[in-house]
């Protein structure tokens, strides 16, 4: 059975995300494409998120077709994010020219509680496919919780009422981990709703490491990993190699490298674990040097075997080796590395050199710097 309009409105003003701070009433602010500059947002929201706040832009026409907004907000009235989703969502399959929307949190500004459900939305088309498009920028603060029910606004509302609305969120962020795939996989990681349900409503998980905001699909400006120098020496190299291996294997396995739900702290311990240990050995490590015009003239191609298995299989066969390919320029005994790419293979079909990438399999890349890099 539908909920009526007026229920409707008294669980949207029961169900918030609790704001630790003096609440300010949300304001939007519009940039001609002349003035958007180089943050790319042509909508900027600010302030708590309030009922009609969302929804009254976008059907009063303020919000154009492919927005990127800008949020600085402490959060609010989660049912308006809700709604919000659910209406460009309702439209876009019979729309020609769909609302999408991408997200951006800039340097200085914070997205709390609803509005980093809303951040998490944030998508953008490529080649006519989705693709997840949020941004934090450096020193921005993105903080998740569960939501709670506002006691003065839950007077009007039953209490399972108010419950069935919380589960309708969460439903609807499960789905997404499932139903609804983009050019990179699922349009949220399940990890977000582990993160969400599992912080309690007084408190707030700030996401700060580089590699949790890559497990959740956020992209960094600048590229966290990007333009990284190491010392040109084999020591140093080889330290770098396990330390990627090590990350992009508990990265790609994450779900087998955890001791009771998610918790990235038990990925940061398995890393370094799984870096340290002993039996790594370096079968092969090969430095190219090419003169290709406008490529990275140096690349860095090694196999690493030792600690690395196929979770949950208990024979032979589990055992892989961990090939890195890492490319850039290398100048007076330092290295500027430009990107790099991981791939693991089957130690058993393994016959020595350098494989080809196609006998392996890609995961997550990770691990120029420690896992535990914080994003500042």
């Amino acid at each position: 059975m539908k909920c009526s309009y007026a229920f409707k409105t008294l669980l949207a003003s029961a169900l918030y995300f609790c704001i630790q701070q003096t609440a300010f009433a949300g304001e939007w602010a519009f940039f001609p494409q002349s003035a958007r500059g180089s943050d790319e947002c042509s909508a900027e929201f600010t302030g708590t998120i309030m009922k009609g706040d969302l929804t009254g832009a976008y059907l009063n026409g303020r919000l154009s077709s492919f927005n990127r907004i800008c949020l600085d907000s402490p959060g609010g009235n989660l049912m308006e994010v809700y709604e919000f989703i659910q209406l460009f969502e309702n439209v876009a399959p019979d729309s020609d020219d769909p609302y999408i929307f991408s997200t951006r949190v800039r340097s200085g500004d914070k997205c709390l509680s609803a509005c980093a459900i809303l951040f998490m939305f944030g998508q953008n088309y490529g080649a006519n496919s989705p693709y997840p498009d949020r941004v934090l920028d450096p020193n921005a603060q993105l903080g998740f919780h569960s939501p709670f029910i506002d006691p003065v606004a839950a007077r009007q509302v039953d209490s399972s009422s108010a419950f069935a609305g919380a589960v309708s969120i969460a439903n609807l962020l499960a789905s997404r981990t499932y139903k609804q795939v983009t050019t990179r996989g699922a349009a949220l990681a399940p990890e977000l709703l582990s993160i969400i349900l599992g912080t309690p409503p007084d408190d707030m998980y700030i996401v700060r490491h580089l590699a949790e905001l890559s497990i959740l699909d956020i992209s960094t400006s600048p590229l966290g990993e990007q333009s990284v120098v190491l010392r040109f020496e084999r020591p140093v190299i080889e330290t770098t190699l396990k330390r990627i291996c090590a990350s992009s294997h508990v990265l790609s396995n994450r779900n087998w490298f955890v001791t009771d739900g998610y918790d990235f702290a038990d990925l940061i311990r398995f890393s370094r674990e799984i870096a340290s240990d002993e039996n790594i050995e370096t079968l092969q490590l090969v430095h190219r040097t090419e003169t290709r015009i406008g490529y990275a003239p140096d690349t860095v191609v090694a196999v690493l075997t030792g600690p690395y298995f196929v979770p949950g299989w208990f024979s032979a066969g589990a055992s892989l080796y961990c090939m890195v390919e890492m490319n850039g320029q290398v100048d007076q005994n330092v290295m500027k590395v430009s990107n790099y790419n991981v791939n693991f293979g089957y130690m058993n079909r393994y016959s020595g050199g350098i494989p080809e990438a196609e006998d392996g399999f890609n995961g997550p890349s990770f691990g120029l710097v420690p896992i535990d890099t914080i994003y500042e």
